[in-house]
Parts: structure tokens; sequence; C-alpha cells
């Protein structure tokens, strides 16, 4: 077990009768030094609700250790208890004498082909500073928050939305209907989030859940995707930044923010990362994001985040034959970004492949790629 820090705890689970398994072992990724780690995603067990009935089910965790990954302890629990919506506490046998508890809930079948629409940030101050060349205030600083350019594209989106009403198009309309919405939990994101929706807020959409795993892929030297609060305060820094140097009036900042419910569940914990995401470490955090897509109940969701971030969604998901049929545009997708404010329309359709489940992107409401800034493509 970890000496001086929380434990990096991980899951195991799977279904067992007669003390052997059935199904699948699935696994949720390592959270790093908490006592009260948050997955807050579905795994689906290669077995059916029928064939599972008065089966137990096994959940194990352990603490990721750099040496030996050691043991914390075991659930058991009958299937049959697992019943409804609403999450059900079991208690964990620890070696350890340790009393602790694990929420688990049975998910309804959800709709295996999904519209997600990406929704990059306004620009920030880092990406200010970024053109400007400014590399003190690229590394100086944690969690950029947005500029007033980047205040003002969020307003111009919100215009935007609001002038859609009524539209032809299909999949406007279908933004525009969408309930479900996931935010970044970084400041550039939340802030990008509570302005330019406000239409949506209005129609629909009252509740915005804080993703941690949307988070703004961290590279070498990125101080601007290291948070810098927990909780509540996520919230709380984003009012002030706002607030600051008048970029919104304190009237509009409480307008804004009565509008909408904000879930701060997946972000009680520390959320972000301290140094560079390993390869490994995008792709665990990647997978868990793309499972709360997948098990989600709506058809259709919205997650403002973030350009590297949804780069690496479009390197890793999609799907080989639209790359063959569109091949320029695929390759604009993997080797540029959306711009400030850009929507895109991505067809996400689980059934026809877990891993490459990408098979259309359209960039809706006046949307672009930014100049490519590199040369080469990814291979897919």
């Amino acid at each position: 077990m970890d000496t001086f820090s929380e434990s990096d705890a991980y899951v195991h689970m799977w279904i067992e009768a007669n003390d052997e398994r059935i199904g699948s072992t699935v696994c949720w990724p390592p959270k790093d030094d908490t006592s009260n780690p948050i997955w807050n995603s579905a795994r689906g067990l290669g077995i059916n609700v029928s064939e599972a009935a008065g089966k137990k089910l096994v959940i194990e965790f352990w603490d990721k250790d750099s040496h030996k990954d050691d043991y914390i302890g075991r659930a058991d629990v009958n299937v049959d208890d697992i019943r409804g919506d609403e999450p059900v506490s079991v208690g964990v046998l620890s070696p350890h004498g340790n009393r602790c508890f694990v929420r688990i809930q049975r998910l309804q079948a959800a709709p295996t082909k999904k519209t997600v629409f990406f929704i990059r940030h306004g620009e920030s101050k880092w990406n200010k500073a970024q053109k400007d060349h400014n590399v003190k205030a690229m590394l100086s600083a944690k969690d950029h928050p947005l500029n007033e350019v980047g205040i003002a594209q969020a307003n111009a989106l919100a215009s935007k939305i609001e002038l859609a009403e009524g539209t032809s198009c299909s999949t406007t309309q279908q933004f525009l209907s969408t309930s479900r919405v996931y935010s970044s939990p970084l400041t550039r994101a939340l802030e990008t989030c509570v302005v330019a929706l406000q239409p949506l807020f209005k129609m629909n959409a009252k509740l915005v859940n804080l993703a941690a795993n949307a988070r703004e892929k961290r590279n070498f030297g990125g101080k601007d995707t290291t948070g810098t609060a927990i909780g509540w305060d996520v919230l709380v820094r984003a009012r002030e930044e706002m607030s600051n140097g008048g970029l919104v009036s304190s009237d509009r900042i409480e307008e804004l923010f009565s509008s909408v419910q904000i879930d701060t569940f997946e972000v009680k914990n520390k959320w972000w990362n301290d140094s560079q995401e390993s390869e490994q470490e995008l792709q665990l955090r990647l997978d868990e994001f793309l499972a709360q897509l997948r098990y989600c109940k709506d058809e259709s969701i919205i997650v403002v985040g973030h350009s590297h971030f949804f780069r690496e969604v479009f390197r890793r998901c999609l799907d080989k034959q639209y790359v063959e049929r569109d091949q320029e545009f695929t390759t604009s997708l993997q080797t540029t970004t959306l711009q400030n404010c850009a929507v895109a329309a991505v067809t996400m359709d689980f059934a026809k492949s877990p891993e490459r489940m990408i098979t259309e992107v359209k960039l809706i409401l006046d949307s672009a790629l930014k100049v490519k800034e590199r040369r080469g493509s990814y291979s897919v």
C-alpha cells in the first residue's frame, strides 16, 4: 500500500457462478492519490440480464504501485439485488480492516448510435500568448480563463444558436433539441459553456455535468491544463475570472449561472495531471470518456472541451471506411484543430465498432477548422 500518499485505486469486475467467471472481466483505470475514487462510467459485462440472474457480481479493488500492486479489498453482491435506476451501496471486505463501500448501478440499454457535438472553447489568455509568442505567459499560469476575444466568441456562438431556431438543417435541429451537456472543468471551457449555450438552457438543457475526462490533453510544460480548484470552487473560479477586468458584468454573471444547474460530482477530488500524460494514460482517459458517451441514455450529447483532446479522439476513433471516402477532411481533423467556438457534429456508431466508431463529422453553425498547424498526417 502507499505509505506517504493516498491510494491509486483501480477496479476489476466480473460475474461469477459456482466459482467460475462468466462473460467478460472489465476494468476501471487508476485514480491517483485519493481515498474516495470516482469513475462515473459504465462497462458491458458480456452477458445479458437473463443469463446474469441469480449470479454473483464480484468487484475487486487494487492499489497501483510502481513495484507490485496491492490488494485493497473485494465486494460481492447478487446481481438480482441491483435493480432499478438507483445506485446500491455494497460493503467492501478488506484484509486491512478498512471500512469502505462501493456504489454501483445497473443501467438500461443505451442507444448504440450517437451524435456528439464537440464545441471548442473560446480564445483564452493562453491562446493569445501563443499567438504573440509570449512564452513566459504560456508557461507561468495555470488554467487560463477566456480573454475578451474569447467571451465575444462565446456570445457570437450564442447568437448563432438563437438565429438557428426554425432551421431546415436536421443536424442543427438535433443540436438545438439536445439536453445532455458535458463540459470540461477547465475554466475556459466552463465559461464558454455557460455563455454560448444560454439559448439551449432556456429551451431544454437545464443541467451541465463537469466531465473530468473531457479536460485538455496534458502536454509537456502545459500548465494551462492544470486545474486549481475542486468541487464547487470550480464554479467560483469561473465566476471570478469572468468578472476580472470587467469582462462580464456581475448582473450578467449571476444571470448566466442561475439559468443552469452544474453538477460537480466528478470533480470532488483532484481531477487533473501535474505532469505530461503518457500515451497509455491518455488512452485510458479517452476510453473512459468514450464509455461515458456510449452508455449515456441520450442519443445526442454536447461536449464543450479542447482542441488537442478532440484531435486525439479523431486520431484514434475515425472509422477506416470513412477515412477512405474523405481523406482530405479526415486528415485535417487529425492534423489541425477546430476554430475557437466551432461546433462539430460527430456521428458515433458503437455497434459498428467500439474502437473506430466515428462514421461522420459535420461542421455546423458556420464553423470551420483552423489553418493546418503542421505537416504530416496520422495513420488510421
